[in-house]
């Protein structure tokens, strides 16, 4: 009995100590701010496009608030998602971000396709983090590995071994840039070798070992070198984490009635989602 006292006195203890250092044993609200005041690249208003993603972070026990309407504080919040600004975030703001990672949350980079969209403000956000991340501007194609015929819905099967990927089979994206890492930064899901760059669709750096808008197919290559060209990278920022893809649309809903069914529901897209929130 003397032995169980002392014993649940040290746990008591334990606890009380992580609660003084949270850097060690983050803990972090289930809340999602979704980003949509920086002149983000969506057409209707956030809740509207990423009804189903907002559903399934709410089933997870989550609350979901829009910057737009309770302005933009990432260090209240457990995850962020940045959704292709166009205005550049301010350093204050870019130091809201590092300070939720170094409370161990999450922030969420979704990029789009070139010229569509430029991914700068996305790249300054990914530097001053120090993630080891780059969004290419650029427009993958793939004319066999896609979805509906639609040779800029790239899908793919190539994931490595994170828990990311747990029950992964394929996904697709709706017309999306492919990244670059570096360091620490890992490759969670990577293209088909089938996959290009058209020419006139210039890549900000060449697509690892592949000239940049040079307009051949990646298999081409696939005698010489092994090609790994990035489609979802993943990072630790201390105890926090940086998730980035090229895409907006593959967690969303279908709003213009391009398919009989929401992005969200193709494939594993789903499920990449619930191992992103999970994760």
């Amino acid at each position: 009995m003397k032995r169980m006292a002392i014993l649940i006195m040290f746990l008591v203890l334990v606890l009380i100590l992580t609660s003084c250092f949270p850097g060690s044993f983050p803990r972090v609200p289930r809340s999602l701010l979704i980003d949509d005041s920086h002149n983000n690249r969506i057409d209707d208003k956030a809740s509207v496009v990423l009804s189903k993603l907002i559903k399934a972070f709410e089933d997870k026990g989550y609350t979901v608030d829009l910057s737009s309407e309770t302005g933009f504080s990432p260090e209240g919040y457990g995850i962020v998602l940045v959704l292709a600004p166009q205005t550049s975030y301010s350093v204050n703001e870019m130091s809201g971000l590092a300070t939720l990672l170094s409370r161990g949350g999450k922030v969420l980079l979704l990029g789009e396709y070139y010229p569509y969209y430029n991914n700068a403000p996305l790249n300054a956000i990914a530097s001053y983090l120090e993630v080891g991340i780059q969004f290419n501007n650029n427009l993958l194609h793939d004319n066999t590995n896609n979805y509906d015929n639609e040779e800029i819905w790239v899908t793919t099967t190539k994931f490595n071994a994170h828990p990311l990927t747990t029950g992964l089979n394929k996904i697709v994206l709706i017309a999306a840039s492919t990244l670059n890492t570096s360091g620490e930064a890992q490759t969670i899901a990577y293209a088909e070798p089938t996959s290009y760059v058209p020419l006139g669709v210039p890549a900000e750096e060449p697509l690892s070992g592949v000239a940049a808008g040079s307009g051949y197919s990646l298999s081409e290559f696939s005698n010489q070198v092994a090609i790994v060209v990035p489609l979802v990278a993943a990072a630790s920022v201390g105890s926090g984490k940086v998730l980035a893809i090229g895409d907006i649309n593959l967690f969303s809903d279908d709003i213009e009635g391009y398919n009989s069914g929401d992005f969200i529901d193709l494939f594993d897209n789903r499920k990449l989602l619930n191992n992103i929130i999970n994760w």
